[in-house]
């Protein structure tokens, strides 16, 4: 398995908890939807450290500028998204504000 398999491995179980946390929408067990969402923030935190820390540089060293925008790209959804996960821990879990 090389990089890009645990990647994409890594981003069918994204889909799959953003999934879970879609078909919990409405669902009044807030304790049950805190949980789901706390597991699929960690798995978005290390997935996008991850892709940070290792495969973007190897993919700046492989495909140099072709790659940039791309990359760049990327980090920033991965700030977007860190941002996002820090906003939601201000909120009760499944409320609007939520």
């Amino acid at each position: 398995m090389d990089v890009t398999d645990v990647i994409l491995d890594q981003h069918a179980e994204q889909r799959r908890l953003f999934l879970a946390l879609h078909e919990l929408r409405g669902d009044s067990d807030t304790a049950r939807v805190a949980t789901l969402w706390g597991d699929l923030a960690r798995v978005l935190e290390v997935h996008a450290a991850a892709e940070e820390e290792h495969f973007y540089p190897m993919l700046l060293e492989v495909r140099g500028e072709e790659a940039a925008d791309e990359t760049e790209d990327a980090i920033k959804d991965h700030g977007e998204i860190r941002d996002a996960i820090a906003e939601s821990r201000r909120h009760e879990p499944g409320t609007t504000a939520w």
